[in-house]
């Protein structure tokens, strides 16, 4: 295939004529402008100065060599027949070999980088956890009210609501620590309470039940004896419950300014209300709350792929410190496109 390529160039003066660009000032063999053979001149570092896109079909297959935004290109060409360019916008870096056909009038490229791929999320244990990281995504940008334990993304918003709750009640309530159910909960009377909730009616009706008993073993001295009440219902029982009788609510709900400092003198939450919105997995919050909230660890990974591209560029003009050519392009998984793609311009630094 290389060696038809190069029969095809036999009419690239014409070519080039049409994008106003002359065949005389290339020398191939260094006679009348340069006393220098193009192999000499090519050596050392060229910088672009002008990469311009010409006759290219929305279908043509291009290689990602020179179709990065913001590109400038710096090729650094050595006599042992090495080159390396590095794409300087997309922190790019592409190694290979040089070396011209038979009349220098093509130069070949033959090159090769390592692309990233990814990003991948994986466990300790190499399990995908993408679906819970999406799951995260779409809790932090749908919830309303999130609370996170200070300098962390562990999840206390149910801690948080049943103390905002307990101290925006008044009056005299009995309020549930920890249950005997799953997650300290409660089943009573066809209902599931949770720690924070206000479970009064519960407890009072246990109140009316054992009192008695409760005072002739000692247990209690009367209906006021909260502290001992507490006691018994923990020891008969196995529920922890607390209790607190105020006149005026704390809080006046989740808007309420003193709400941060209340719920940690009230309820030894070191909190802090979650109100950003994150744009995608890639945000750190969505990898911490994961982390945060779940016995495994998840690690943000990317991989590298080895892409290979053959590259052809019909010199146009070699001079000491000016490079012109037309590039052509070409891709080694079996797809291989002559066409003119590009115009260049380097400059020698």
């Amino acid at each position: 295939m290389r060696t038809s390529l190069f029969s095809l160039l036999s009419f690239s003066c014409a070519l080039a004529l049409v994008f106003s660009t002359g065949c005389t000032k290339y020398e191939q063999d260094g006679a009348l402008v340069q006393f220098r053979k193009p192999e000499k001149r090519i050596l050392g570092t060229w910088s672009s100065a002008s990469v311009t896109e010409v006759g290219t079909d929305a279908d043509t297959n291009v290689t990602e060599f020179l179709t990065s935004n913001n590109l400038r290109l710096e090729a650094m060409f050595n006599e042992d027949g090495s080159v390396t360019f590095e794409n300087i916008g997309e922190e790019l870096t592409y190694n290979g070999l040089w070396s011209f056909n038979d009349d220098n009038s093509v130069l070949h490229l033959d090159l090769e980088s390592f692309k990233p791929t990814g990003p991948f999320f994986y466990d300790a244990d190499s399990v995908d956890r993408s679906e819970e990281l999406q799951e995260a995504l779409l809790l932090l940008q749908t919830e309303d009210t999130l609370f996170f334990e200070n300098g962390t993304y562990t999840d206390i918003t149910a801690d948080v609501l049943s103390c905002v709750s307990a101290l925006s009640m008044t009056g005299f309530q009995w309020v549930l620590e920890q249950g005997i159910g799953a997650d300290g909960t409660l089943s009573a009377d066809g209902n599931t309470y949770y720690p924070g909730d206000a479970i009064t009616i519960w407890v009072q009706s246990i109140i009316d039940d054992s009192l008695g008993d409760w005072v002739d073993d000692g247990i209690v001295t009367n209906q006021e004896d909260y502290e001992g009440i507490a006691n018994a219902i923990a020891s008969d029982y196995g529920v922890q419950i607390s209790y607190f009788n105020q006149k005026n609510p704390v809080l006046t709900g989740l808007d309420d300014p003193n709400l941060v400092a209340e719920v940690q003198a009230n309820c030894g939450l070191n909190l802090i209300m979650y109100t950003d919105a994150p744009e995608d997995i890639l945000a750190p919050e969505v990898v911490g709350y994961v982390n945060d909230n779940n016995e495994f660890e998840v690690s943000t990974t990317y991989d590298e792929v080895l892409r290979l591209m053959d590259v052809y560029w019909q010199i146009l003009e070699l001079e000491q410190d000016d490079l012109q050519a037309y590039q052509f392009r070409e891709y080694v998984e079996g797809v291989t496109v002559y066409d003119y793609g590009f115009l260049l311009r380097f400059e020698k630094e």
